[in-house]
């Protein structure tokens, strides 16, 4: 099964490679291609791991998978899930603040994107954070009951 995976990242990076050169323009440089590919490389894991995973739901392999091979799935699956988290969190929030920002150099533009990203976060946290105990100052919910609604919410979205 591993060796599958691993021949269908092989093939996804070729494709997307040639995917890559093709669409962007000449123009552009190499750190916003690789970029670019790898953004997409991290968002088409799914289309290669999603039929062992249903192979295995449905039970319509010959072969169950083993312990082993579960727990290479469930790796690969947890690469991907925190791949996602820092892209969608960390990295596209500095570099569309870097692209925004107004200075010239490179080192300037992602330290102001950076602090804009803390500020903002900071700023948000601390409303959520200030609504949290309010709402639970005048209601009879307990910090526990409320922190487990929090998460039944976080998790539903």
């Amino acid at each position: 099964m591993l060796q599958t995976v691993i021949l269908g990242f092989i093939v996804l990076g070729i494709a997307l490679a040639f995917a890559v050169n093709y669409i962007c323009h000449d123009e552009i440089n190499t750190r916003k291609k690789a970029f670019v590919y790898y953004v997409w490389f991290i968002s088409f894991i799914p289309i290669v791991i999603m039929p062992f995973e249903v192979a295995e739901l449905y039970g319509k392999t010959e072969q169950k998978m083993t312990t082993v091979e579960r727990d290479e799935l469930k790796f690969i699956w947890k690469i991907y899930y925190w791949n996602n988290f820092i892209n969608g969190w960390i990295l596209v929030p500095i570099f569309t603040g870097a692209l925004c920002s107004g200075y010239f150099g490179l080192r300037h533009r992602i330290l102001d994107a950076v602090v804009y990203n803390i500020t903002f976060y900071s700023i948000s946290v601390g409303i959520i954070a200030v609504a949290a105990l309010v709402t639970i100052s005048q209601s009879d919910i307990t910090f526990t009951d409320f922190a487990i609604n929090g998460l039944s919410i976080y998790n539903s979205m």
